[in-house]
C-alpha cells in the first residue's frame, strides 16, 4: 500500500508538470545548521525567535531582497493581509542561493512571510505561513 501511494504521488507530479524547482521558506526555533534544517516548525510562542531560511535553486539576480511579514486577518478590506514588519537585506557573495535570519513576534495570530526581489515588489519569490500562540 505504501509503495502504491509513493508511485501515485510520483505520477501526479510528473503528469501535472510540478517538477519545476521552486523557492521555499522554512521556519525553526533554532538557528539553521546542517543538522537541523529538516526540522521545520510553524507554531511559535509570543516573544520567541522565529528563524527563517529562504532558499532558491537558482542564483539571485539582484543583490537585495525584501522580507515582509504580514498578519492574516479578516478585518482588513484588501487581501486580508495587514503589513506587520518588513526589511531589506543585501545578500553576501556566499549567499547567492539562500538567506537566513530571524525576527520576533510579540502578538498572537497567523502570519504570512513573503520574500521579494527589491526591484520587483509585486511578485513574491516565495511565501509561507506560521502561527504565534
Amino acid at each position: 500500500m505504501k509503495k502504491l501511494l509513493i508511485i501515485l504521488v510520483f505520477i501526479l507530479f510528473a503528469a501535472c508538470g510540478c517538477h519545476e524547482k521552486k523557492n521555499v521558506i522554512i521556519f525553526n526555533d533554532e538557528p539553521f545548521s546542517k543538522d537541523n534544517f529538516t526540522q521545520v516548525k510553524t507554531n511559535f510562542y509570543q516573544g520567541q525567535r522565529v528563524y527563517y531560511l529562504f532558499a532558491s535553486p537558482y542564483e539571485f539576480k539582484s543583490p537585495y531582497i525584501r522580507v515582509q511579514v504580514s498578519t492574516v486577518t479578516d478585518k482588513v478590506h484588501t487581501l486580508f493581509y495587514k503589513p506587520y514588519w518588513s526589511a531589506d537585506y543585501r545578500l553576501m557573495k556566499d549567499e547567492v542561493y539562500y538567506y537566513t535570519n530571524y525576527f520576533v513576534i510579540h502578538s498572537k495570530g497567523k502570519f504570512l512571510v513573503q520574500v521579494f526581489r527589491r526591484d520587483d515588489l509585486h511578485h513574491p519569490l516565495a511565501f509561507a505561513f506560521f502561527t504565534v500562540d
